[in-house]
């Protein structure tokens, strides 16, 4: 039998219970908070709109008067409340607690989304612009100096922040973000997409020395923002001054901005009143070489333990910065990208170069080879070698192909996650693949682009409709000697998730289902979907597949099932208090 429904445990209660309040009492802070002032008069100097482009004797911080010190100075104190009260924790509970907050806020901000930004854009002059950090302005603060090692927010939460600050035409959330990521050294995960930048970069490869997992998607990153996570960051060298002119560095540049950023946001921070006293020098503005004793205890400044890197979407980085990435970060498990090229054609293509002493010298610890839709990539058995070589560890096959590509990738002996898009058809490629590895791979996706009733001449010329797809899921239409060859049923024992696309009409039949069942039990599936054509499974099918003892999830989408049979297949689950979805068509259709 399937596992039964859990009900949510006090300690689960106590935490969103708790979230809901911690949200509270941080838009409470947030809305003390005021921007910093500027005047032409004011005695200490900082950059004013983007601390970017204009220079620190242009606009001063403004004083703050008695009664904006006052105010200043209660939302300093209850920054430091919340931070006292998160910090009687245990950190594991911190952090489940700081999850909790994240969802709570991304779902305060999504629900009914369009209709308040459209109120927003209405009530714009009534609005202070604290009124849109929704507690996560405060949150930055809040964490400065904790245990707390990871941030997961979520892409959708960063866009909702992001549309509310264009309309608002600010940026203190990110300003914020910088100001506050030097004092959370513990990070270990971080989630930055859409609001990640350069600067960003660079402060987490200066002062984020543990961090393992790192998400950028659909940032402003670019070239020099990856560079700096590699580390490779040239100070201006010994030059003339003509050229240490020319060849202002990066790095330089990022450390002033740094710099300019400390004092333009003095008004915000926990040490306020002491950053009014202090001059525009900083000895973060050192030209120390990058790793030299002098900072961080000698500690090499990028980002060495780095496992998971995702930049999907970023469209300011090149092939080679991806390439780059690849060589330099040693620990790099999983690169995701995919604008121009994929990583996988960019590695294809860096490898199809190099000769073969060069290829001896790579060594990459990536588990993941990915070239998704929309368009597929043909790679020779010899170039797959190649890579097999370089990166011994894949485990997660995700390829857009034709079905005589297929075969090679076997050369990945640790497969356990495969998801094929076939350009062409079903046939011997994908055979002797599923033949080679079948015993070991745990999760099967596959699915055919092209009209699934392709047939195709193997060996000695008979054509043969669509078969065989790993777990004898297509009927050959062709004497039973030659079925019996192409019969691999029952190699795929570790399947947790099946997932096919196609035309399974003509065979796919509670009967066959029974069969397959006989041969495999499938005692570790967990997801089963089998889409395309209307195929000739019903609630009889739906009650057998019940039974397995790990289901979670059955997706019913192409079945023939009437309204009232799906609904009484959700009364069945729901009665015998199984955790088990049942999908069908939309969400609208699932329990």
């Amino acid at each position: 039998m399937p596992r039964p429904v859990v009900p949510p445990t006090l300690y689960t209660l106590a935490l969103r219970n708790n979230a809901q309040m911690l949200y509270q009492g941080l838009r409470a802070v947030d809305q003390l908070w005021e921007p910093p002032k500027m005047t032409l008069n004011a005695p200490r100097s900082s950059p004013s709109g983007s601390p970017h482009n204009l220079s620190t004797s242009q606009l001063f911080l403004a004083p703050l008067s008695s009664e904006e010190e006052q105010e200043e100075q209660q939302r300093l104190n209850m920054v430091q409340l919340i931070r006292d009260w998160l910090m009687q924790t245990p950190t594991l509970v911190m952090e489940d607690l700081i999850a909790s907050l994240l969802k709570h806020t991304e779902k305060t901000l999504n629900d009914d989304r369009d209709q308040k930004l459209i109120k927003a854009l209405i009530n714009i002059e009534r609005m202070k612009v604290s009124d849109i950090f929704f507690g996560v302005h405060a949150l930055f603060a809040v964490l400065v100096d904790t245990p707390i090692s990871k941030l997961e927010f979520s892409a959708k939460l960063w866009v909702c922040l992001w549309d509310y600050e264009q309309i608002m035409q600010s940026s203190y959330i990110h300003d914020r973000v910088c100001e506050s990521l030097p004092r959370m050294r513990n990070l270990v995960q971080i989630n930055l997409p859409q609001v990640a930048t350069d600067k960003l970069c660079f402060l987490i490869s200066e002062h984020l020395p543990l961090i393992r997992e790192l998400n950028l998607d659909h940032s402003r990153v670019t070239d020099k923002g990856i560079k700096f996570l590699c580390g490779i960051k040239t100070l201006m060298g010994k030059s003339s001054p003509s050229e240490g002119q020319s060849q202002s560095s990066d790095v330089d540049q990022a450390l002033q901005e740094q710099a300019a950023l400390s004092v333009w946001h003095a008004t915000t921070t926990e040490s306020t009143m002491v950053a009014r006293s202090i001059s525009f020098e900083s000895p973060c503005t050192t030209s120390s070489p990058i790793g030299s004793p002098g900072g961080s205890a000698g500690r090499e400044k990028y980002c060495s333990q780095i496992q998971k890197l995702s930049l999907d979407g970023c469209l300011n980085l090149s092939e080679s910065v991806i390439w780059l990435a690849l060589k330099k970060l040693n620990t790099l498990k999983m690169l995701k990208y995919h604008h121009a090229f994929s990583v996988a054609e960019i590695m294809n293509k860096e490898l199809n170069n190099l000769s073969s002493e060069e290829v001896a010298q790579l060594h990459f610890k990536l588990i993941h080879y990915n070239h998704p839709f929309p368009y597929g990539i043909n790679v020779p058995t010899s170039l797959v070698q190649r890579i097999s070589a370089v990166c011994p560890n894949i485990t997660e096959l995700n390829i857009v192909t034709e079905d005589s590509c297929v075969e090679a990738f076997s050369h990945m002996k640790h497969l356990k996650s495969v998801s094929i898009e076939l350009e062409d058809w079903f046939g011997l490629g994908l055979f002797g693949f599923l033949k080679t590895m079948g015993s070991q791979i745990q999760e099967l996706a596959i699915s055919c682009s092209s009209d699934a009733e392709a047939s195709f001449p193997p060996g000695g010329g008979q054509a043969f409709q669509l078969f065989n797809t790993g777990l004898k899921l297509a009927r050959a239409l062709c004497d039973p000697d030659s079925l019996k060859k192409l019969n691999i049923a029952g190699r795929c024992v570790k399947l947790q998730c099946l997932s096919l696309e196609g035309n399974f009409s003509s065979f796919m039949t509670h009967g066959f289902i029974m069969s397959l069942l006989a041969k495999n039990p499938l005692e570790q599936l967990g997801i089963f979907d089998i889409g395309g054509a209307d195929i000739a499974l019903g609630p009889q099918t739906a009650l057998l597949l019940l039974k397995l003892p790990n289901i979670l999830e059955l997706r019913l989408s192409t079945w023939k099932l009437s309204d009232q049979d799906f609904n009484s297949l959700k009364t069945f689950v729901k009665d015998h208090g199984f955790h088990v979805y049942l999908t069908r068509g939309g969400p609208s259709h699932s329990e």
